[in-house]
């Protein structure tokens, strides 16, 4: 509802019991019953456009009631209507004391207005009265609401305005920092390369020279110099791979604990076939839980090629609701006692430190043997942020 619907409905509360009026009572001069009307469209439309002033809507409210009420008084009937537009001007009045006078004054001149009338039509008045000024206070609310809603709104524009015109200013000085810190670090290692390894290989090529004039006159003295000139490469070698390591980025905490990685690397230093399999939607976890899954997998892998003699090494990850579940399996050489396998106090296996690390985080792990292959399973529990708070 906006101010353009209220004032529809304010020229609808005069024009419709006007022409109701003409239809089912007498109104007398119909000239001068019409011509009353238009006087009464004229000061509602006059105090529509004198919004800007408020002494000038409070004269022209005031004078619509007592027309209105003069009209209604005049040809009785149904025509007390009329003064309810003059309820629509009331949330455009300031202050709150200006509106209980008026509506005080409205109240009286509908009572006088409908006293000639019988008593059914003046508790009809009183009533649709009330009604009528209730809705209007309703909608005055809602017209409030909105108000404050668009100017919300604005507000929210402008700040993301602003924010997004901050966060282009961040990321333009983020790619300013980004290439000083490129260029500073590739100013450092061509200075490194110049001035450490480019003199050594300078000097060693000034060694080689001389060792081929001095091998054919003098073999040990041409052997020594050689040697230096390989302390000499030895120490350059150091020295690149040295800033080769400083030009590395740096590995992140969390793939430290990347079972991918740890399969990747079993896989590459031992030559067996092995496979990562996840089930579920994957979501992020705890460093701690990171660090007793990868643990817990790396002492399963550790035991299956040790004491099993496993080819094949198949380490599968269920994400659910309430836990998360590894299961750690391999095809190699089965346990002597299986009867055994729940009392973890079987040697060489590591079960009990696996155990300990589990049940610190809530969680649980077991073994079992099916279809010939070995299960270590390990379950901790999951903490959502809504459980924790």
């Amino acid at each position: 509802m906006n101010v353009h619907s209220l004032f529809l409905l304010r020229y609808g509360l005069i024009l419709i019991p006007a022409l109701l009026a003409m239809y089912i009572q007498n109104v007398g001069n119909l000239r001068l019953y019409t011509l009353q009307i238009l006087v009464l469209l004229t000061i509602a439309v006059f105090s529509r456009f004198a919004g800007s002033n408020p002494a000038a809507v409070t004269v022209a409210a005031l004078a619509e009631i007592i027309y209105a009420g003069w009209v209604a008084g005049r040809d009785g009937g149904i025509l007390f209507l009329l003064s309810f537009s003059a309820l629509c001007v009331y949330p455009f009045l300031q202050p709150h004391l200006l509106r209980t006078m008026l509506f005080i004054i409205h109240a009286w001149v509908v009572l006088q207005a409908v006293r000639p009338e019988a008593p059914e039509l003046q508790g009809a008045a009183v009533l649709s009265f009330i009604l009528t000024a209730f809705l209007v206070c309703r909608l005055r609310n809602a017209l409030e609401h909105e108000h404050e809603a668009v100017g919300l709104y604005d507000k929210l524009r402008r700040k993301h305005f602003e924010l997004d015109e901050a966060r282009q200013q961040l990321l333009l000085f983020a790619r300013q920092v980004e290439t000083t810190a490129q260029q500073e670090e590739r100013t450092r290692i061509s200075r490194q390369l110049h001035d450490d390894i480019g003199h050594r290989l300078i000097r060693i090529k000034m060694m080689l020279e001389a060792s081929l004039h001095v091998v054919p006159a003098d073999p040990t003295k041409g052997m020594e110099l050689l040697q230096q000139i390989r302390d000499q490469v030895s120490d350059s070698l150091e020295n690149m791979r040295a800033a080769v390591k400083k030009i590395k980025p740096a590995v992140r905490p969390s793939d430290s604990y990347a079972l991918d990685s740890l399969l990747e690397e079993t896989g590459r230093g031992t030559g067996i076939k092995t496979c990562l399999e996840t089930n579920g939607q994957p979501y992020p976890l705890y460093p701690s839980q990171r660090v007793v899954l990868y643990k817990n997998a790396r002492e399963a892998i550790t035991n299956a090629i040790r004491h099993g003699g496993a080819t094949e090494i198949t380490i599968i990850v269920n994400y659910g609701q309430q836990e998360i579940g590894m299961t750690v399996s391999n095809n190699g050489r089965l346990p002597e006692h299986p009867e055994r396998l729940s009392s973890f106090s079987f040697s060489g296996l590591g079960l009990n430190g696996m155990r300990e690390r589990t049940e610190m985080m809530g969680g649980c792990i077991e073994c079992r043997i099916e279809d010939q292959a070995f299960f270590l399973i390990t379950r901790l529990p999951v903490w959502k942020e809504h459980e924790l708070a």
